[in-house]
């Protein structure tokens, strides 16, 4: 007979603010992007830190791929670390006027995607150290980006929009509904 697995548990939220988004990159380490900051756990996510350089900032996204290497996204700027968030740098993304980026996804330490208002996706091949818009034929926001691998992927917006590539990004097929939508989604993103 196997084990029931362990139950949830309730815990304080450890900002005073929303939560955005969270990460883990093992069992004990993992990174929350919040109204308030950034926060780290180095002990399962029973206690959180605010990283310094990035605290007082909201922060929206964020994806890590080892304790180490992180990057987080504020309103419309993308800093990255390789120290654990001793020291952050910031990417060359160049995001509309009035504009904002939502979600990061990281696949690697050098391959990742961002998403954000005005239908804009970007990506990285070096580590975030420079961003290049991929053109989509939507202006709708987008609030979410998946990659199960390194060639087939997802991003997913308002009014229902899901733009969908199985080639790494090279080509996107983009679907929106046209009908009218249920949901409000503007505290998202």
């Amino acid at each position: 007979m196997k084990p029931a697995p362990p139950a949830w548990e309730r815990v304080a939220s450890p900002t005073p603010g929303a939560i955005n988004a969270v990460t883990f990159t093992s069992p004990a380490s993992g990174w929350l992007a919040g109204e308030s900051g950034l926060l780290r756990s180095t002990d399962a996510g029973l206690t959180w830190a605010a990283v310094s350089s990035q605290s007082n900032k909201p922060s929206y996204g964020v994806s890590a791929v080892d304790p180490l290497r992180c990057w987080v996204i504020d309103s419309a700027a993308i800093n990255r670390t390789s120290d654990g968030g001793v020291s952050w740098e910031p990417s060359l993304v160049s995001v509309p006027e009035g504009g904002r980026l939502c979600v990061i996804q990281m696949l690697s330490a050098t391959r990742g995607w961002v998403v954000g208002t005005g239908g804009v996706l970007y990506t990285t091949t070096n580590g975030g150290i420079h961003w290049t818009l991929v053109p989509l034929s939507t202006t709708r926001t987008l609030r979410g980006v998946y990659f199960a691998d390194p060639s087939r992927g997802w991003a997913m917006g308002d009014h229902g929009t899901l733009a969908a590539t199985q080639d790494s990004g090279a080509t996107w097929t983009v679907w929106t509904f046209t009908g009218a939508w249920p949901w409000n989604w503007d505290r998202c993103c």
